[in-house]
């Protein structure tokens, strides 16, 4: 039967393998490799996603929701074009024109659909997803 090794206390403290000399180790907050590979400069396309896609916090209806920055946007925009402001209505308008006519309206499948309607109905739910 094997010995346990002896505990040692930390002031005890033995030079070796992965144990380095206390006075070359890295103090607090500091880095690793301070001379190293700078960090990648983000380019407006990633700076712009990320702005868009931060969470946020807003209260609707007495309600707190986390949404996206783009979400509220979008609802900001539709309540301006509510109020009146013909220019955020358009704006809209113009958006959801862009939007293929599948997506608009879910497809509902009739409850006596023959082989070939069902076949058109999921061939068009492929579609969508790719």
């Amino acid at each position: 039967m094997r010995k346990a090794p002896a505990r040692r206390s930390r002031t005890d403290y033995e030079v070796g393998w992965g144990r380095p000399p206390k006075s070359t180790r890295f103090k607090p907050g500091q880095s690793g490799n301070p001379k190293g590979r700078r960090r990648e400069k983000k380019d407006q396309n990633a700076m712009l996603k990320e702005a868009l896609e931060q969470k946020l916090t807003i209260e609707i209806g007495g309600k707190k929701r986390t949404i996206t920055a783009l979400e509220a946007l979008f609802k900001q925009v539709l309540k301006s074009g509510l109020k009146g402001d013909l220019r955020a209505a358009r704006f809209l308008l113009e958006l959801y024109d862009e939007i293929p006519e599948t997506s608009k309206v879910p497809t509902k499948i009739p409850v006596d659909a023959s082989p070939d309607e069902l076949a058109e109905v999921y061939r068009s739910m492929v579609q969508r997803i790719y």
